[in-house]
């Protein structure tokens, strides 16, 4: 067990499994908090802070809730040691808020007028991309987060007008860890689908999958005047 744990009530059994990620969020908050802020706004100091929040709370309760590897002592032991944000956690568990970004994102007293937070606002009902200044989240309605999960895993789905502006800005934070937890752990396909789609005896492969490349070039094409897409 690092040095870092050992001040703390002994954990429970499994904490061993977990223990190396956890020093790398450790590490990461660290960073955060040590950053010398360097041409940065005052607004966004706390940024790195709270995404390595959401990430260490969201794979916590990944490994307990999606894959099951922990068990329901070792998370309840994390929440009480404050490896994982409670708060933030029990909002998961509500309808609407799978995916919210912070806390502060839902209190009305961080806000101008006692509203939510810019970021979640639906990206159809937006015009421009935007960005909290409260903790640098890009977006995290359920409904936005679950289709750029999907766009991103290359599952097909008819183009919606939100789309264009869902794939320039993206949701949550621009991170490549955040992505490759949720994609492994909820929407990346299984071997035999994958298998499915590579098609078999010579047969084409499946359409189903595309990427984000190939979402974009429907909004092209839609955007295309008649005459212009005619001529080619």
């Amino acid at each position: 067990m690092s040095v870092g744990w050992r001040k703390r009530k002994r954990a429970p059994a499994g904490f061993e499994y977990i223990e190396d990620k956890l020093d790398h969020y450790k590490t990461l908050m660290r960073d955060a908090l040590e950053d010398p802020h360097n041409e940065r706004r005052r607004a966004e100091l706390t940024w790195d802070v709270h995404k390595v929040n959401w990430m260490r709370s969201r794979w916590i309760y990944n490994q307990y809730y999606v894959e099951g590897n922990i068990s329901r002592e070792l998370y309840e032991w994390c929440l009480a040691n404050k490896l994982a944000d409670a708060p933030l956690i029990a909002k998961w568990k509500k309808p609407g808020y799978e995916f919210v970004c912070s806390t502060t994102a839902v209190h009305g007293k961080s806000h101008n007028f006692g509203t939510n937070s810019i970021c979640r606002v639906p990206k159809d009902q937006l015009c421009d991309v935007v960005i909290s200044k409260v903790n640098g989240c890009r977006g995290c309605h359920s409904r936005d987060v679950s289709r750029y999960l999907k766009l991103r895993a290359g599952v097909h789905m008819k183009p919606k007008p939100g789309d264009r502006l869902l794939i320039d800005s993206g949701v949550l934070w621009d991170d490549k860890e955040i992505w490759e937890d949720l994609l492994v752990d909820v929407w990346k396909p299984s071997l035999e689908e994958q298998e499915a789609d590579e098609g078999h005896d010579g047969e084409e492969p499946s359409k189903k999958a595309r990427s984000l490349d190939d979402v974009e070039d429907d909004h092209e094409t839609d955007r295309m005047p008649a005459s212009a897409s005619t001529s080619s």
